[in-house]
């Protein structure tokens, strides 16, 4: 264990104090003890506390893995905490187990951050974890920061976080374990269920690499370790132009899409900045020719980017008020209405359009952004779905996709561009049929272009 390792990591995030993620598991207790070793040739000792999440996912075992902690901790006398967090009951629609216990671990890591200004989290990950992100990562298409996001020192928004022992493999950490008298840890079962991803990637995947390509696990870390120096190169040259820029579409133009998708979510911010489908609508809307009309795009919540008479600005807008629309005798900017004679045939119905029973329908429609979890059944299906599935799964932005239409009592009957409903469908007893249309995308072109 490279305890002065340890003491410079902690040294470049100069934390007040420090919380420790502990499942139980080989790798968390020995990030503890080598946390609390490190410590001790320090001046002055931080305050270490650790946290242990209890998932609700394993019934009694996961009981059984905070009084483990509990335990371990109370024999050192280090402070621990146990925080329920019911994963199966606050998880959200369409979301998976995992993405559902990093969502809410993070949620606690941020409250702790705002009732402790200036703390730290460390966790446990090792090489292995280096080697299953890295291929997690490629397999969605990350660039060379994403593909080398698990860092020594990372910041998540406004959480800092500590890893101590990216250099080790597990087998050294079990073995560091046992030098210190420690000879049992709790296994969490779900680690052997290759249903998921990860699991898969380090049970399945990995293995079978190395069985057939000798020295593919050293391969994947000498990648990763050429893979961040590069991230460095061009994170440094982001600040660069991050220091040149002017406001210009000139300037942005000039920027190759490496440093532009870059310097976009250095502006934008927030713990989860967008991808490259915010650069392919930036570009979008950057090639277009610089005109006195001002062109938006929607980058986050709240957030917009202004294109007029060649400049750029990032700015706080405020989100629009919901409206009521009546769509029978009003006209609205965004969405149009039509009595049609028929149907049209199913490959010729587009995106921007949908089709309703008119006498079933309200008089009166809701438009509104979506809600966060706001979901939809849509037509053919009988059970409801988030938006943000079906927005992804038709690769669509959230700043691409204008309001869902409701009605009064918040149903979603249309969310254009992504799906319609089975709501006030049109069947054959209908007697009049009524096209609702998109007169103009989000980012104001025009319906049709």
């Amino acid at each position: 264990m490279n305890y002065e390792s340890i003491r410079r990591l902690i040294r470049a995030a100069s934390p007040t104090r420090l919380f420790v993620g502990l499942s139980g598991g080989a790798d968390s207790l020995a990030a503890l003890l080598a946390l609390r070793e490190a410590m001790a040739e320090m001046t002055p000792p931080l305050p270490v506390e650790a946290v242990h999440f209890e998932h609700g996912l394993r019934g009694r075992e996961s009981r059984e893995d905070a009084a483990f902690c509990r335990a371990f901790c109370r024999r050192r006398n280090i402070p621990v905490r146990v925080i329920s967090l019911n994963v199966p009951a606050r998880r959200r629609h369409g979301e998976s187990i995992e993405d559902a216990a990093r969502r809410l671990r993070l949620i606690y890591w941020h409250r702790l951050t705002r009732r402790h200004p200036g703390c730290a989290v460390v966790l446990g990950h090792h090489r292995g974890d280096l080697r299953e992100n890295l291929l997690l990562r490629l397999l969605r298409g990350g660039n060379a920061s994403g593909l080398t996001g698990l860092r020594p020192l990372t910041r998540i928004g406004p959480v800092v976080l500590l890893r101590p022992l990216l250099g080790m493999e597990r087998a050294a950490i079990e073995d560091y374990l046992r030098s210190r008298d420690v000879h049992d840890w709790r296994h969490d079962r779900t680690n052997d269920d290759n249903r998921f991803r990860r699991n898969y990637l380090r049970n399945r995947l990995l293995p079978e690499l190395e069985a057939a390509v000798p020295g593919a696990s050293a391969g994947l870390l000498r990648a990763l370790a050429a893979l961040r120096d590069d991230a460095r190169v061009l994170e440094r040259m982001t600040g660069e132009a991050a220091a040149r820029d002017d406001g210009s579409a000139a300037f942005w133009r000039a920027l190759p899409n490496a440093l532009r998708i870059r310097l976009l979510r250095r502006k934008i911010g927030g713990s989860r900045p967008p991808g490259h489908a915010l650069l392919t609508a930036f570009n979008r809307l950057l090639a277009l020719p610089d005109s006195p009309e001002t062109r938006q795009l929607a980058v986050g919540p709240n957030r917009v980017v202004r294109f007029r008479c060649g400049r750029v600005t990032f700015t706080t807008a405020a989100p629009p008020a919901p409206r009521d629309w009546r769509w029978r005798d009003e006209d609205d900017p965004c969405f149009g209405a039509a009595i049609v004679p028929a149907l049209p045939a199913p490959e010729a119905i587009t995106r921007q359009e949908a089709f309703f029973d008119a006498d079933r329908l309200p008089e009166t429609l809701r438009i509104a952004p979506p809600a966060p979890g706001e979901t939809m059944t849509p037509f053919g299906r009988f059970h409801a779905v988030k938006l943000k599935t079906l927005r992804t799964q038709c690769g669509l932005a959230a700043w691409e996709a204008p309001p869902p239409l409701r009605t009064q009592d918040g149903v979603v009957i249309w969310a254009p561009l992504i799906r319609y409903s089975a709501f006030a469908p049109v069947a054959p007893e209908t007697r009049r049929i009524v096209r609702i249309f998109l007169k103009k995308l989000q980012n104001g072109t025009p319906h049709g272009t």
